[in-house]
């Protein structure tokens, strides 16, 4: 808001200067709770954040979408169902997400799930199966390892330095 002409007084305000994706990215951090996380809460919210990330780095690289504000949101949201120890359809029924997030959650296809699914391969522990799928998604995304451990180790470092900042 600084330098802007008009203060940033409300919710309206903060859509029409922030755009809906960015709005949404920023508030959907608060589905975490920062005040005093268990070990796993703060794993699962590093996870969350390292995916929704790491997407958004690989945004318009190979065939992966070019929409880094879903693709935050994909990644972060793809854990609410744990987050929130409910049943992902009735928590995406409840929010207002845009609709290729919340497509891509319940339906797992597209460009944006594929994208997904490499995220989630990538995290995976190394098995023979594990790699397969891990290079066939890799092909799917049109990426190479090296494109997609370059964004996943940045996504680790941010979301690592973001929650120890929140902790401070």
């Amino acid at each position: 808001a600084m330098g802007l002409p008009q203060r940033v007084d409300s919710l309206t305000r903060a859509l029409v200067v922030l755009g809906r994706e960015k709005f949404y990215r920023w508030l959907s951090l608060l589905i975490f709770d920062f005040t005093d996380p268990t070990y796993q809460e703060r794993a699962l919210a590093e996870q969350s954040l390292a995916r929704g990330r790491t997407l958004e780095l690989l945004a318009g690289q190979g065939q992966v979408p070019n929409t880094p504000d879903a693709l935050f949101l994909i990644g972060l949201f793809s854990l609410l169902d744990v987050a929130m120890g409910q049943p992902l359809p009735d928590l995406l029924a409840q929010a207002n997400l845009p609709d290729v997030v919340r497509d891509t959650l319940m339906n797992r296809a597209g460009p944006h799930a594929d994208a997904l699914a490499l995220v989630v391969l990538g995290e995976a522990n190394a098995t023979e199966a594990s790699v397969e799928a891990l290079t066939h998604a890799l092909t799917q995304c049109g990426l190479d390892d090296h494109q997609f451990l370059a964004a996943y180790r940045q996504a680790i470092d941010w979301a690592h330095q973001l929650l120890g900042e929140v902790a401070a």
